[in-house]
């Protein structure tokens, strides 16, 4: 019985480079949190397989989708900014619903209040700039870097 059978809401969070459709099917959102200069492939490569991704989830399964990037620096803007145009412009090629006002969430890079303080004024004005949807770490927020929270 899924999850959805119990009105649960369900989200998986991943960084989009490997893709099991069977485990989608459950899933009520999936939220690509990219890696960008973490793995072993070109921006473009990775783009195209979230677009991939992406288009495969809105046109077999009708799930709803968001990209969540992680900010440190003022200079994280323009990889992102870039990155997010290159899966825009594959997944319109493949007709998809994405939309990059909607779908695109900056999150401050931190484990203590301490560095959220620095990082989450930067995502913030990112955010604002590019028309994206800012998240925050409640769990820091609330927790600080207290283990198991």
């Amino acid at each position: 019985q899924s999850l959805q059978s119990y009105c649960l809401h369900t989200t998986l969070e991943t960084n989009s480079t490997s893709f099991c459709p069977k485990i989608m099917y459950s899933t009520d959102l999936l939220s690509i949190s990219p890696k960008l200069g973490m793995v072993s492939m070109s921006d473009e490569e990775y783009a195209e397989i979230i677009a991939e991704n992406i288009n495969h989830l809105h046109m077999n399964m009708g799930q709803d989708v968001q990209l969540k990037f992680v900010v440190s620096e003022s200079s994280d803007d323009e990889r992102i900014s870039s990155f997010v145009n290159l899966v825009d412009s594959k997944c319109l090629t493949l007709c998809s619903r994405f939309n990059p006002h909607n779908d695109v969430l900056l999150m401050p890079m931190g484990a203590s209040r301490e560095e959220l303080q620095r990082t989450a004024p930067i995502a913030a004005q990112l955010a604002v700039k590019n028309g994206w949807r800012y998240t925050p770490r409640l769990h820091v927020d609330l927790w600080n870097n207290k283990e198991r929270t």
